[in-house]
């Protein structure tokens, strides 16, 4: 489980959501070619595509209600501690040996605009969900960020598309063999929609009966 995903159970929101101004593909480490983020897949006729689905389970092993600070340990033995953010509610109602399960979603679309064509302004739609008074404490959140990025960089020999949003930042992605690239130069605009999900489950650990007293 790595920290991403912790923070999106403390906040129960994507952190996407509060640099959404230029975020088509995730953020990729600055660098002169940034590592890809993800391998497109041909949908179209200048369409390309790509998502990921994770599923994390982790188990609450401590719990600070006053200081809000959380411990949880995945599957994999990984223990993490964090401070968990005001905007998630209900957190008196977990406990330790509660177990949380985690699906993430990330999804991203790019397609290639014609030379001159109108560049489309970037939108974001968010929201989120939690779960009902009558139910375990949990919740989903979603992002979707759209708008054109231009292409910096093609290597052919990588397959790897580095491209730029609006406000500067380099991202980076890879194109599967059937994608044609061939076109594809510095300065090539493409439509980008990047979506990201999240969906928390909390799974309340069973109640141990009560001692039997001894006979007197």
């Amino acid at each position: 489980m790595t920290k991403r995903f912790a923070m999106s159970l403390a906040v129960l929101t994507l952190a996407t959501a509060a640099n959404a101004a230029d975020q088509a593909p995730a953020p990729a480490p600055a660098a002169p070619e940034p590592a890809p983020v993800a391998e497109m897949q041909r949908a179209g006729p200048g369409l390309a595509v790509s998502s990921t689905i994770k599923t994390v389970t982790a188990v609450v092993t401590a719990l600070d209600v006053p200081t809000r600070m959380i411990t949880i340990k995945t599957s994999k033995g990984q223990e993490l501690t964090f401070k968990v953010a005001p905007e998630v509610q209900r957190l008196n109602e977990i406990a330790v040996g509660d177990k949380i399960f985690m699906k993430y979603e990330q999804g991203l679309m790019l397609q290639v605009q014609p030379e001159g064509a109108k560049q489309e302004p970037s939108a974001v739609t968010a929201g989120a969900d939690k779960a009902g008074a009558e139910h375990a404490p949990g919740g989903s959140a979603f992002v979707e960020v759209q708008g054109t990025v231009t292409v910096k960089t093609v290597n052919m020999k990588t397959r790897v598309v580095t491209v730029q949003g609006e406000q500067g930042r380099v991202y980076a992605v890879k194109a599967a063999p059937e994608l044609k690239i061939e076109k594809l130069k510095p300065g090539s605009k493409l439509f980008a929609v990047y979506q990201e999900s999240v969906a928390i489950d909390v799974e309340k650990a069973a109640k141990k009966p009560p001692a039997a007293k001894a006979a007197k």
